[in-house]
């Protein structure tokens, strides 16, 4: 569930950015999948895996909003990307979709930091969280907030990124 819960994170903040509409359900994105022609019905109530391709087409229908595709080949290639990412937040102020396929949990990248060396960090939001935190210091401690290095992501690992182009 992790790729449907940032979807709904990431629909939230549209949501408030655009001051429109509701955060769907994961059946209702499923429905939607199934409406657009992505999917087959028997996605409907299954525990089937979703990305970022699909966190596009959730964007587009549900706020009109397009988004594109950044595909990173490897783990070691996220800093080739820092630029784009880096403008994205500076331009569009949003949230981005992360997904892989090695390391097959979505995310949510809600921050880059480049230090004086070069090395990228992305502050990222882990979606496996269950429950309700006692505070934002317990999603820290326990790792669902974190910023990870570049040489943190797997370097077997495709990374896709979708970002919602907002403005």
């Amino acid at each position: 569930g992790c790729g449907y819960r940032t979807i709904q994170s990431i629909c939230s903040m549209l949501i408030n950015k655009l001051d429109k509409g509701n955060v769907p359900s994961i059946r209702n994105i499923q429905e939607i999948l199934v409406k657009i022609g992505d999917k087959p019905q028997t996605i409907i109530g299954s525990r089937d895996w979703i990305g970022s391709v699909e966190a596009s087409y959730i964007f587009d229908e549900l706020f009109n909003i397009p988004s594109y595709l950044i595909h990173i080949p490897s783990g070691e290639k996220i800093a080739s990307k820092t630029k784009e990412i880096a403008n994205y937040f500076s331009t569009q102020g949003g949230l981005i979709f992360m997904g892989g396929d090695c390391d097959a949990a979505a995310k949510m990248i809600t921050g880059i930091h480049v230090a004086d060396d070069d090395k990228t960090s992305l502050l990222i939001v882990d979606p496996h969280f269950q429950g309700t935190p006692k505070s934002a210091n317990e999603l820290i401690q326990q790792g669902y907030v974190k910023w990870f290095a570049e040489d943190e992501f797997l370097e077997a690992s495709f990374y896709n990124l979708c970002l919602p182009k907002i403005q």
